[in-house]
């Protein structure tokens, strides 16, 4: 795809501050000046967005802006959704893309995928955290230019090394930009408020964008959004396609038995057997967040057992991410706060000391 392209409203551009993701995003000017993100039309991301957010305004505040979707123009007759820029007013944004969550495959995925996801999420700190790094780019105020790292680094990193990770992003090349933390902990701590008021949903790979201004001479501000709602999911939705599967379970395991069939306890169809598989997912994934958390309670070992725990309460996996990066974040700002101290209290340099 050409880098840019005409369209209705305005010029239609590759989005260069994009980190993340499988797709790639567009930037389109309005007729009244405003700058859109353009995401192909997923039909679940649209459904949340047109019908799921309404009734979730406790989430506005930390999503990004929706304006319908739009068909570019004559170069471009893909549907998109139109959304905030939201890295449109920095002037030099540096900007961090966390998938979030302790499980990534939606409701009714393949068991191949399935499987990938599940193993992707053990074998990197989605699993043990809710959440991985999946690609960032920070303004280095020596070169001025950006240094970039992509998904592949983010699933090489071990829980150990998630703090120095992150700590890369607020880091200009000169100095650790820690003064913008706590805005972004503000707003941290209002999203786990939100989604805890969110019971009747499931974010299942929804990412988490981090933004700051990298430029020392603007003012500094930093923004947190949630982004990706492809795989997002009601209880009343998945809850009523679970049944229908049970049902298919239930009416496969009766013509069989009267034929003299296959064992009717291990149905064929992918759509059962994507049930079943996330189910014994689902079941690994809640031992391993209790043992994590040091829950005592029991773990439910039915399949309807689990199904009616992990649907009790809000989206444990994307508050344990959430959590997590709020605990980094918490880290990285008391050690810089020490180093600044360690610094000061050196001989020669305390504040009680007579300038010269």
């Amino acid at each position: 795809m050409s880098a840019s392209l005409s369209g209705r409203g305005g010029r239609i551009q590759s989005y260069k501050n994009q980190v993340g993701g499988h797709v790639c995003l567009l930037t389109r000017e309005t007729s009244l000046g405003e700058v859109q993100v353009l995401k192909p039309a997923i039909d679940r991301e649209v459904q949340f967005y047109s019908q799921h957010a309404k009734s979730l305004p406790q989430l506005h505040p930390y999503i990004a802006g929706y304006h319908g979707i739009v068909t570019p123009g004559p170069d471009l007759q893909q549907a998109f959704i139109a959304m905030d820029n939201l890295t449109h007013t920095y002037s030099k944004p540096c900007v961090l893309d966390l998938k979030m969550g302790t499980r990534q495959h939606g409701h009714d995925a393949s068991p191949k995928k399935v499987a990938t996801m599940t193993a992707k999420c053990k074998a990197t700190t989605s699993g043990s955290m809710g959440f991985r790094l999946c690609g960032m780019k920070v303004y280095t105020t020596t070169t001025n230019t950006y240094a970039y790292r992509d998904k592949y680094f983010g699933r090489r990193i071990k829980p150990h090394e998630v703090k120095d990770a992150v700590e890369m992003f607020f880091h200009n090349g000169d100095c650790l930009q820690a003064h913008v933390i706590p805005l972004m902990l503000t707003q941290i701590y209002g999203l786990i408020g939100a989604i805890r008021h969110s019971q009747k949903y499931r974010f299942f790979s929804t990412s988490l964008l981090l933004i700051y201004e990298g430029d020392l001479k603007e003012e500094p501000r930093a923004t947190v959004k949630l982004i990706d709602f492809a795989r997002t999911i009601g209880k009343e939705e998945a809850v009523e396609w679970i049944q229908r599967q049970r049902l298919q379970v239930s009416g496969e395991g009766s013509i069989q038995e009267e034929s003299g069939g296959a064992d009717p306890t291990t149905p064929h169809d992918p759509a059962v057997q994507d049930m079943l598989a996330a189910a014994s997912y689902g079941k690994e994934m809640e031992e391993l967040v209790s043992s994590i958390q040091g829950e005592s309670q029991q773990i439910p070992r039915t399949a309807q057992e689990r199904e009616e725990r992990f649907w009790q309460g809000p989206d444990t996996g994307l508050l344990r991410g959430l959590q997590s990066i709020a605990e980094v974040l918490e880290q990285i700002m008391v050690n810089s706060r020490k180093n600044v101290f360690e610094i000061h209290s050196r001989p020669g340099l305390g504040v009680d000391e007579p300038s010269t």
